[in-house]
């Protein structure tokens, strides 16, 4: 279900405007969308406008699809684009971008691509976060047998129980799972390891953080169920993962999972729960976010869940979300980002007219309410200069009177 509306995002990468532009790829890339067409969008929208103009904010992507067809041309590019260019260029760092989310593909799709990884990045210094040992580290793990594996996870494990600072044993330990759930599925029971709340440290506190922190990277269908009882945990470093884990697996089940299990959290994990319900989509999730919303007193959350309804792009949503946005009057970037695209990818219906205009509206009290307290900030700062000019002449006053 993470192509839920995609094809209609993706075309909007080719919009001349570049806020919508930008806008789109944001949506797709925050609910970790993985077609190949969105790939090429960009591309294209490179090769169009420039990387600099295209999507402006492409650097600052947490993730990006690249398929395994794609390494070729992703590796020219990037080598092209920094050439003779700055590392500040914003071209250098699109460039930067790209090739961190090239060698995040799985090992086997790049064992084949090392020299050119290798040539690649040797040509400018913005690529010092692509780590090229560890995918050699990775692809050395292909062709293990599981026994092998398993014994290297469990000594890493132990030893990461007793210091678990080590950086080095905790990326020997998250390939050895990846190319076990890769190569050998059969073998593991991640429902299980993630059956109880875990203890803050040990060797089962270990085994959970990495496998969940490995499903943030690797997603794996039906244990929406087993994620979704730690979104109560009042661990931040806990909850905050699953919420992870269940927007990267993208299901219909981890939206459900989401959406059932923010009325018995503590706020602080609803925040969390609602920012998640804003980067997954699925068909039917809309309601129950509204359902959320309307049983829901804090106005923060209140905010959070109708960005995360506008989010679901839901056409059957227009009249419910058009009386909330005629009554918002905080400004919101993000209200403000959702709103845009849901009007754009729903303007043919016959409600569109009426959401426009509320949006509108939306639009001109945010404004006023964005420059009201510039404005007392404004005045604040006259007051200010006031009471000091007339501290500075008291004191020159005060200075002439003592020299007559």
């Amino acid at each position: 279900m993470k192509s839920y509306r995609n094809d209609e995002l993706i075309q909007l990468l080719s919009d001349d405007d570049a806020s919508f532009r930008m806008m789109s790829l944001h949506f797709l890339c925050e609910a970790y969308a993985e077609e190949p067409e969105l790939t090429r969008a960009v591309f294209d929208g490179w090769d169009r406008w420039g990387p600099a103009t295209a999507f402006t904010e492409f650097p600052m992507l947490s993730y990006f699809p690249v398929a395994a067809e794609q390494v070729e041309e992703s590796c020219q590019r990037a080598a092209k684009m920094v050439t003779h260019r700055a590392l500040k260029d914003p071209v250098t760092r699109c460039a930067g971008k790209l090739m961190e989310q090239v060698v995040k593909l799985p090992a086997r799709d790049l064992q084949s691509h090392g020299e050119l990884l290798e040539r690649t990045t040797v040509k400018s210094k913005i690529f010092f976060r692509v780590d090229l040992p560890a995918v050699r580290s990775r692809i050395d793990l292909l062709g293990r047998p599981a026994d092998e594996l398993a014994q290297l996870l469990d000594e890493s494990v132990q030893k990461l129980s007793e210091d678990p600072s080590q950086a080095r044993l905790v990326h020997q330990a998250l390939h050895a799972l990846e190319a076990l759930r890769r190569e050998h599925p059969e073998t593991l029971d991640l429902g299980n390891v993630l059956r109880d709340s875990p203890p803050d440290d040990g060797p089962q506190a270990i085994s959970f953080q990495l496998t969940i922190q490995s499903l943030g990277q690797l997603p794996q269908s039906g244990l929406e169920a087993s994620l979704a009882r730690h979104l109560h945990d009042p661990r931040e470093s806990v909850h905050s993962a699953a919420v992870e884990a269940l927007v990267r697996s993208g299901t219909p089940a981890a939206g459900d999972a989401l959406a059932e299990q923010f009325a018995g959290a503590a706020e602080g994990n609803q925040r969390w729960i609602a920012r998640g319900l804003q980067r997954i989509r699925a068909e039917g999730l809309a309601p129950k976010i509204a359902e959320l919303r309307t049983s829901n007193t804090e106005h923060t959350l209140q905010l959070m869940l109708l960005i995360a309804e506008l989010r679901q792009l839901d056409v059957e949503s227009i009249e419910r979300v058009t009386a909330e946005v005629s009554r918002a009057e905080a400004y919101s970037k993000a209200l403000i980002d959702a709103g845009s695209v849901f009007g754009r990818l729903n303007s043919q219906c016959e409600e569109a007219p009426a959401f426009w205009d509320a949006f509108k509206q939306y639009l001109q009290q945010a404004s006023q309410s964005l420059q009201q307290p510039l404005e007392a900030k404004r005045k604040k700062l006259l007051r200010s200069d006031r009471r000091s000019r007339t501290k500075a002449r008291r004191e020159v006053m005060e200075r002439y009177r003592r020299r007559q």
